[in-house]
Protein backbone atom coordinates (compact mmCIF):
# COMPACT_ATOMS: atom_id res chain seq x y z
CA UNK A 1 0.00 0.00 0.00
CA UNK A 2 1.70 3.08 -1.01
CA UNK A 3 1.17 6.54 1.12
CA UNK A 4 -1.41 7.76 -1.83
CA UNK A 5 -3.56 4.79 -0.17
CA UNK A 6 -3.42 5.21 3.59
CA UNK A 7 -6.73 6.36 4.07
CA UNK A 8 -6.40 6.15 7.80
CA UNK A 9 -3.89 8.33 10.00
CA UNK A 10 -2.79 6.22 13.17
CA UNK A 11 -0.21 8.45 14.35
CA UNK A 12 0.65 12.42 14.70
CA UNK A 13 -2.48 13.25 15.56
CA UNK A 14 -1.24 16.27 17.70
CA UNK A 15 0.36 17.60 15.04
CA UNK A 16 -2.01 17.56 12.29
CA UNK A 17 -4.84 19.72 14.70
CA UNK A 18 -1.79 21.99 15.24
CA UNK A 19 -1.24 22.32 11.56
CA UNK A 20 -5.25 22.37 10.98
CA UNK A 21 -5.57 25.23 13.11
CA UNK A 22 -2.78 27.24 11.59
CA UNK A 23 -5.39 26.44 8.31
CA UNK A 24 -8.29 27.27 10.42
CA UNK A 25 -6.69 30.74 10.99
CA UNK A 26 -4.80 31.51 7.56
CA UNK A 27 -1.74 30.95 8.90
CA UNK A 28 -0.73 27.76 7.67
CA UNK A 29 3.48 28.33 6.23
CA UNK A 30 3.34 28.28 2.32
CA UNK A 31 6.08 26.42 2.63
CA UNK A 32 6.83 23.25 5.09
CA UNK A 33 9.38 20.76 5.89
CA UNK A 34 8.38 17.43 7.29
CA UNK A 35 11.68 15.77 8.81
CA UNK A 36 12.06 12.24 10.25
CA UNK A 37 13.30 8.78 9.58
CA UNK A 38 12.25 7.53 6.31
CA UNK A 39 9.13 4.94 6.72
CA UNK A 40 6.90 6.56 9.72
CA UNK A 41 4.75 7.68 7.79
CA UNK A 42 5.90 11.54 6.93
CA UNK A 43 4.05 11.33 3.47
CA UNK A 44 0.84 9.67 4.59
CA UNK A 45 0.58 12.73 7.20
CA UNK A 46 1.04 15.46 4.34
CA UNK A 47 -1.28 13.39 2.22
CA UNK A 48 -3.87 13.59 4.50
CA UNK A 49 -3.24 17.38 5.53
CA UNK A 50 -3.78 18.29 1.80
CA UNK A 51 -7.01 16.32 1.60
CA UNK A 52 -8.51 17.99 4.41
CA UNK A 53 -8.35 21.47 3.38
CA UNK A 54 -9.31 20.28 -0.15
CA UNK A 55 -12.22 18.31 0.68
CA UNK A 56 -13.34 21.05 3.33
CA UNK A 57 -15.99 22.21 0.89
CA UNK A 58 -16.47 19.06 -0.95
CA UNK A 59 -18.85 15.84 -0.42
CA UNK A 60 -17.24 12.98 1.47
CA UNK A 61 -14.95 15.28 3.61
CA UNK A 62 -11.88 14.64 5.69
CA UNK A 63 -13.29 13.12 9.00
CA UNK A 64 -11.08 14.76 11.44
CA UNK A 65 -12.56 12.77 14.89
CA UNK A 66 -11.26 9.93 12.68
CA UNK A 67 -8.70 11.12 11.03
CA UNK A 68 -9.47 9.19 7.95
CA UNK A 69 -9.74 10.07 4.34
CA UNK A 70 -13.17 8.83 2.65
CA UNK A 71 -12.34 7.13 -0.25
CA UNK A 72 -15.14 8.36 -2.51
CA UNK A 73 -14.13 12.27 -1.43
CA UNK A 74 -13.78 13.45 -5.34
CA UNK A 75 -10.14 14.99 -4.08
CA UNK A 76 -8.78 11.83 -2.87
CA UNK A 77 -9.89 9.97 -6.36
CA UNK A 78 -8.48 12.69 -8.36
CA UNK A 79 -5.44 12.63 -6.66
CA UNK A 80 -4.82 9.16 -6.84
CA UNK A 81 -5.39 8.95 -10.50
CA UNK A 82 -2.96 12.11 -11.19
CA UNK A 83 -5.24 14.21 -11.92
CA UNK A 84 -6.01 17.14 -9.60
CA UNK A 85 -5.38 20.55 -11.16
CA UNK A 86 -4.63 21.78 -7.83
CA UNK A 87 -1.85 19.19 -6.84
CA UNK A 88 1.11 18.31 -7.75
CA UNK A 89 3.43 15.57 -6.69
CA UNK A 90 7.52 14.96 -7.55
CA UNK A 91 9.27 11.91 -6.28
CA UNK A 92 12.08 9.51 -7.24
CA UNK A 93 11.09 7.82 -10.83
CA UNK A 94 11.35 4.15 -10.59
CA UNK A 95 14.00 3.91 -12.99
CA UNK A 96 16.08 6.76 -11.65
CA UNK A 97 18.53 7.10 -8.47
CA UNK A 98 17.53 10.82 -7.84
CA UNK A 99 14.91 13.82 -8.73
CA UNK A 100 16.09 15.93 -12.07
CA UNK A 101 15.84 19.27 -12.55
CA UNK A 102 13.23 17.99 -15.36
CA UNK A 103 10.90 17.30 -12.72
CA UNK A 104 10.82 20.62 -11.23
CA UNK A 105 10.92 22.98 -14.24
CA UNK A 106 7.36 20.79 -14.98
CA UNK A 107 6.33 21.75 -11.54
CA UNK A 108 7.49 25.21 -11.85
CA UNK A 109 5.48 25.33 -15.47
CA UNK A 110 2.37 23.94 -13.06
CA UNK A 111 3.12 26.46 -10.19
CA UNK A 112 3.14 29.19 -12.82
CA UNK A 113 -0.92 28.45 -14.30
CA UNK A 114 -3.61 30.12 -12.03
CA UNK A 115 -4.66 27.75 -9.69
CA UNK A 116 -8.33 26.01 -10.32
CA UNK A 117 -11.49 28.17 -8.53
CA UNK A 118 -9.10 30.42 -6.85
CA UNK A 119 -7.86 27.21 -4.10
CA UNK A 120 -5.00 26.52 -2.83
CA UNK A 121 -2.51 24.58 -4.72
CA UNK A 122 -0.10 22.03 -2.84
CA UNK A 123 3.54 20.62 -4.24
CA UNK A 124 4.45 17.78 -2.38
CA UNK A 125 7.96 17.33 -2.99
CA UNK A 126 8.71 13.78 -1.23
CA UNK A 127 11.87 12.18 -0.69
CA UNK A 128 13.37 16.05 -1.43
CA UNK A 129 17.15 14.83 -0.26
CA UNK A 130 17.16 13.05 -3.43
CA UNK A 131 17.25 16.28 -5.18
CA UNK A 132 20.19 16.54 -7.52
CA UNK A 133 22.56 19.69 -7.69
CA UNK A 134 21.13 21.19 -10.35
CA UNK A 135 17.05 20.31 -9.97
CA UNK A 136 17.95 21.70 -5.87
CA UNK A 137 18.82 24.82 -7.33
CA UNK A 138 16.35 25.32 -9.43
CA UNK A 139 13.76 24.56 -6.66
CA UNK A 140 15.40 27.28 -5.16
CA UNK A 141 14.52 29.59 -6.96
CA UNK A 142 10.59 29.27 -6.50
CA UNK A 143 10.81 28.50 -2.91
CA UNK A 144 11.90 32.44 -2.85
CA UNK A 145 9.37 33.66 -4.49
CA UNK A 146 6.36 31.43 -5.00
CA UNK A 147 3.01 32.14 -6.81
CA UNK A 148 -0.20 33.03 -5.56
CA UNK A 149 -1.81 30.11 -3.78
CA UNK A 150 1.15 27.97 -3.96
CA UNK A 151 2.02 25.96 -1.37
CA UNK A 152 5.08 23.46 -0.78
CA UNK A 153 5.53 20.16 1.40
CA UNK A 154 8.95 18.77 1.73
CA UNK A 155 9.58 15.69 2.97
CA UNK A 156 13.07 14.82 4.01
CA UNK A 157 14.95 11.77 5.37
CA UNK A 158 16.17 13.26 8.54
CA UNK A 159 19.38 11.01 8.29
CA UNK A 160 19.98 12.68 4.97
CA UNK A 161 20.95 16.20 4.06
CA UNK A 162 19.51 19.28 2.09
CA UNK A 163 20.84 22.25 0.89
CA UNK A 164 20.60 24.82 4.01
CA UNK A 165 19.43 26.90 1.36
CA UNK A 166 16.22 25.55 0.36
CA UNK A 167 15.93 24.29 4.07
CA UNK A 168 15.66 27.72 5.76
CA UNK A 169 13.42 28.94 3.60
CA UNK A 170 10.80 26.46 4.75
CA UNK A 171 9.22 25.87 8.39
CA UNK A 172 10.29 23.06 9.86
CA UNK A 173 8.43 20.17 12.10
CA UNK A 174 10.57 17.42 13.06
CA UNK A 175 8.12 13.57 13.22
CA UNK A 176 9.11 10.78 15.53
CA UNK A 177 8.01 7.97 17.32
CA UNK A 178 8.86 6.28 21.01
CA UNK A 179 8.86 2.50 21.36
CA UNK A 180 5.72 2.49 22.15
CA UNK A 181 4.17 4.43 19.16
CA UNK A 182 5.93 2.57 17.02
CA UNK A 183 5.14 -1.25 17.87
CA UNK A 184 1.63 0.34 17.96
CA UNK A 185 1.29 1.50 14.34
CA UNK A 186 3.07 -1.68 13.19
CA UNK A 187 0.40 -3.72 14.77
CA UNK A 188 -1.95 -1.47 13.02
CA UNK A 189 -1.01 -1.82 10.06
CA UNK A 190 0.08 -5.54 10.00
CA UNK A 191 -2.68 -7.73 11.69
CA UNK A 192 -2.71 -11.25 13.59
CA UNK A 193 -0.23 -10.07 16.20
CA UNK A 194 2.31 -10.31 13.26
CA UNK A 195 5.17 -8.10 15.47
CA UNK A 196 4.56 -10.48 18.38
CA UNK A 197 5.15 -13.52 16.48
CA UNK A 198 8.55 -12.35 14.91
CA UNK A 199 11.84 -13.55 16.71
CA UNK A 200 13.93 -10.81 18.77
CA UNK A 201 16.16 -10.72 15.76
CA UNK A 202 13.87 -8.47 13.89
CA UNK A 203 12.63 -6.11 16.31
CA UNK A 204 15.18 -3.49 16.23
CA UNK A 205 13.73 0.03 17.75
CA UNK A 206 15.46 1.75 14.89
CA UNK A 207 13.30 0.36 12.10
CA UNK A 208 10.74 2.11 10.64
CA UNK A 209 7.03 0.61 10.37
CA UNK A 210 7.08 0.68 6.64
CA UNK A 211 9.51 -1.89 7.07
CA UNK A 212 7.61 -3.94 9.14
CA UNK A 213 4.31 -3.28 6.87
CA UNK A 214 6.63 -4.54 3.73
CA UNK A 215 7.93 -7.25 5.75
CA UNK A 216 4.29 -8.49 6.90
CA UNK A 217 3.78 -7.96 2.55
CA UNK A 218 6.69 -10.43 1.99
CA UNK A 219 5.21 -13.15 3.75
CA UNK A 220 1.83 -13.19 2.86
CA UNK A 221 3.10 -13.09 -1.03
CA UNK A 222 5.54 -15.97 -0.23
CA UNK A 223 2.65 -18.40 1.68
CA UNK A 224 5.45 -17.90 4.52
CA UNK A 225 4.09 -18.02 7.89
CA UNK A 226 7.11 -19.02 9.88
CA UNK A 227 7.15 -16.07 11.21
CA UNK A 228 9.81 -17.12 14.72
CA UNK A 229 12.78 -17.54 12.29
CA UNK A 230 15.77 -16.05 12.65
CA UNK A 231 17.50 -13.61 10.83
CA UNK A 232 19.78 -16.33 9.10
CA UNK A 233 17.08 -18.42 8.43
CA UNK A 234 14.76 -16.05 7.04
CA UNK A 235 17.99 -15.17 4.98
CA UNK A 236 18.36 -18.60 4.01
CA UNK A 237 15.10 -18.49 3.08
CA UNK A 238 14.76 -15.74 0.47
CA UNK A 239 18.62 -17.46 -0.73
CA UNK A 240 17.13 -21.36 -1.41
CA UNK A 241 14.03 -19.92 -3.00
CA UNK A 242 15.86 -17.62 -5.54
CA UNK A 243 13.48 -14.75 -3.94
CA UNK A 244 16.47 -11.90 -4.61
CA UNK A 245 16.32 -12.34 -7.93
CA UNK A 246 12.69 -10.91 -8.28
CA UNK A 247 11.37 -9.65 -5.07
CA UNK A 248 11.68 -5.44 -4.64
CA UNK A 249 11.05 -6.08 -0.47
CA UNK A 250 14.59 -7.63 -0.34
CA UNK A 251 16.00 -4.76 -2.94
CA UNK A 252 14.44 -2.08 -1.20
CA UNK A 253 15.25 -3.15 2.45
CA UNK A 254 18.32 -4.93 1.80
CA UNK A 255 20.55 -2.12 4.01
CA UNK A 256 17.86 -3.13 7.10
CA UNK A 257 18.31 -6.62 6.69
CA UNK A 258 22.43 -6.40 7.12
CA UNK A 259 21.95 -4.34 9.81
CA UNK A 260 19.78 -6.70 11.38
CA UNK A 261 22.52 -9.74 11.16
CA UNK A 262 25.35 -7.88 11.93
CA UNK A 263 23.84 -6.05 15.06
CA UNK A 264 22.94 -9.60 16.35
CA UNK A 265 26.69 -10.89 15.62
CA UNK A 266 28.08 -7.75 17.49
CA UNK A 267 25.46 -8.10 20.45
CA UNK A 268 26.31 -11.80 20.84
CA UNK A 269 30.55 -10.22 20.92
CA UNK A 270 31.35 -12.95 17.83
CA UNK A 271 34.41 -11.69 16.29
CA UNK A 272 33.49 -8.26 17.12
CA UNK A 273 35.87 -6.40 15.22
CA UNK A 274 36.12 -8.60 11.99
CA UNK A 275 31.89 -8.64 11.64
CA UNK A 276 32.25 -4.53 11.95
CA UNK A 277 34.55 -4.35 9.45
CA UNK A 278 32.56 -6.89 7.08
CA UNK A 279 29.71 -4.87 7.95
CA UNK A 280 30.82 -1.77 6.75
CA UNK A 281 32.90 -3.04 3.52
CA UNK A 282 29.34 -4.66 2.75
CA UNK A 283 27.44 -1.57 3.06
CA UNK A 284 30.13 -0.01 0.75
CA UNK A 285 29.26 -2.60 -1.55
CA UNK A 286 25.46 -1.93 -1.19
CA UNK A 287 25.83 1.91 -1.80
CA UNK A 288 27.73 0.79 -5.23
CA UNK A 289 25.32 -1.02 -6.00
CA UNK A 290 22.45 0.99 -5.83
CA UNK A 291 24.53 4.22 -7.17
CA UNK A 292 25.44 2.63 -10.46
CA UNK A 293 22.59 0.71 -10.85
CA UNK A 294 24.61 -2.81 -10.62
CA UNK A 295 23.03 -6.13 -10.80
CA UNK A 296 21.38 -6.78 -7.05
CA UNK A 297 22.61 -10.51 -7.55
CA UNK A 298 26.10 -10.66 -6.67
CA UNK A 299 25.56 -8.54 -3.65
CA UNK A 300 23.35 -10.90 -1.90
CA UNK A 301 25.33 -13.89 -2.76
CA UNK A 302 28.23 -12.05 -1.03
CA UNK A 303 26.86 -11.31 1.97
CA UNK A 304 25.28 -14.97 1.80
CA UNK A 305 28.50 -16.59 1.39
CA UNK A 306 29.88 -14.72 4.94
CA UNK A 307 26.57 -15.79 6.79
CA UNK A 308 27.16 -19.53 5.47
CA UNK A 309 30.91 -19.29 6.70
CA UNK A 310 29.86 -18.08 10.17
CA UNK A 311 27.15 -20.20 10.64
Amino acid sequence: MTPLQQTNLYSYKDQFNFLINLHKIKKLPNKILLSGKKGIGKSVFALHLVNFIFSENEQHAYSLNENKIDDNNKSYKLINSNSHPNFFLINVKETKKDIDVTQIRKMIDYANKSSFNDMKRFVIIDNVENLNNHAANSLLKILEEPTTNLNFILILDSQKRILKTISSRCVKFDFSLNKQERVKLISLITEDNFYEKLSTDFKNIYLSPKFYFDLHNFFIQNNFDKYNLDIEDFLFFVFENKLFKKNTFLIDHINHLVELYFYKMIIKKIKIEKNFNLFNNLLIDLDNTLKYNLDFEPFFLKFMKIISYER
